[in-house]
């Protein structure tokens, strides 16, 4: 409220009656009242406010604006992350494969007789590591594909289980179950 305020106020209605043994009548009422309002000595108080509120206007839009970076920088972040995961899960697939292929070759070495048993336990020890790896690798990566969507704002709602009491019933008589007399 910078600037003056001006208002109008009316009034009118009917009084009374004279009565005065000539005349009989009412007496009629009107009234017309105007205010004016000035701020002359709130102007600092006013202005003060308006700056304030001006202030943090400003902070709500800076601070809107460092949430969509931040958003952004995740959003890049879970990408980048995807796309290593990604690859680190095709290398180590390769490596398992190639070590399912060299554990066949060193059983078929040691049906051959040119190898011992030795070298087939090392060859299945190192594919067991590898696919363990793997299964590591495929996890890592899906929880990356899990942050990137986390990041780009998606969320989902878990459905409640079924009721135990719901399931008891299905297909069973009243007296089923370990409390019956039979």
């Amino acid at each position: 409220m910078l600037y003056p305020q001006v208002t109008i106020s009316a009034f009118a209605g009917a009084g009374g009656t004279k009565v005065d043994g000539e005349s009989f009548g009412p007496y009629g009422l009107f009234n017309i009242v105007p205010a004016v309002t000035l701020p002359i000595f709130n102007m600092g108080r006013l202005r003060a406010g308006v700056d304030f509120n001006e202030a943090l206007a400003q902070k709500a839009v800076l601070r809107y604006q460092q949430t969509i970076k931040q958003a952004f920088r995740e959003v890049s972040d879970s990408l980048v992350e995807v796309a290593k995961r990604r690859d680190a899960r095709a290398q180590q697939e390769l490596l398992a494969k190639t070590l399912a292929d060299a554990s066949q070759t060193a059983k078929l070495r040691y049906e051959g007789g040119v190898s011992s048993y030795l070298e087939v336990l090392d060859t299945e020890r190192q594919l067991f590591n590898a696919e363990l790896e793997l299964a590591q690798a495929q996890r890592d990566e899906f929880l990356g594909v899990v942050q990137l969507y986390k990041a780009l704002g998606g969320g989902w709602q878990g459905e409640p289980p079924p009721a135990p009491a719901a399931e008891e019933n299905k297909g069973g008589s009243a007296q089923s179950g370990p409390l019956a007399r039979g």
